[in-house]
């Protein structure tokens, strides 16, 4: 069944803002849902990291969670639908509830409002606008704090970080801290620095 709809994007276009490392595509989540919606992708049978290698013979994740660069999967996506079914710049304030017949909600946004839908699907972040139709809960610091952080042209400025790195991620823990580096295309690398410390 389809349905018409738009998205309103927070971003100015699809280039201005880093789309983070890479990610996991679960077989029954991700890899789910981009079959149902017709946007798998096939693969040439390269093999570029193989768990079972590393002595992680009979878990059976090898093949489950293949990681995809965050900024393709989100091209795949934009690439598959309408371009004027996407407004760029949409910088949402909060849901309202409509008073006309048959809607039900308006959408406020920074330049103004967009009336006349009757669902709305959020997926705006941890400060959601839309989360507060369903729930009163509002987030809370965790006690971890991450600090993201990116290297470039690390085969060449960096290399001590690309062999550390090698071709896929390398994770290292400490009391209370710990580093994971990921490699991400474009000889670069995706550091995120993460440290156990009170919210203030």
């Amino acid at each position: 069944m389809e349905m018409q709809c738009t998205i309103f994007e927070l971003d100015q276009d699809r280039f201005t803002r880093d789309q983070g490392g890479i990610a996991d595509r679960h077989r029954e989540m991700g890899q789910l849902a981009l079959r149902e919606a017709g946007l798998w992708v096939k693969s040439d049978g390269r093999v570029f990291w193989d768990e079972n290698d590393a002595n992680d013979a009979g878990t059976g994740h090898s093949g489950e969670r293949p990681e995809i660069d965050r900024a393709r999967l989100r091209d795949i996506f934009l690439d598959s639908i309408q371009s004027d079914s996407i407004q760029w710049n949409k910088k949402l304030i909060r849901v309202e509830s409509a008073e006309a017949p048959d809607t039900e909600y308006n959408l406020r946004f920074a330049d103004g409002v967009k009336v006349g839908f009757d669902l709305v699907v959020g997926a705006d972040g941890t400060w959601s606008r839309v989360r507060t139709l369903l729930t009163d809960q509002l987030p809370f610091y965790s006690g971890i704090s991450v600090i993201e952080l990116k290297a470039m042209e690390v085969s060449a400025k960096k290399w001590w970080l690309s062999n550390l790195t090698g071709q896929g991620s390398c994770f290292m823990f400490d009391e209370g801290r710990a580093l994971v580096c990921q490699r991400n295309g474009n000889d670069s690398i995706r550091v995120y620095a993460a440290v156990r410390q009170p919210e203030t």
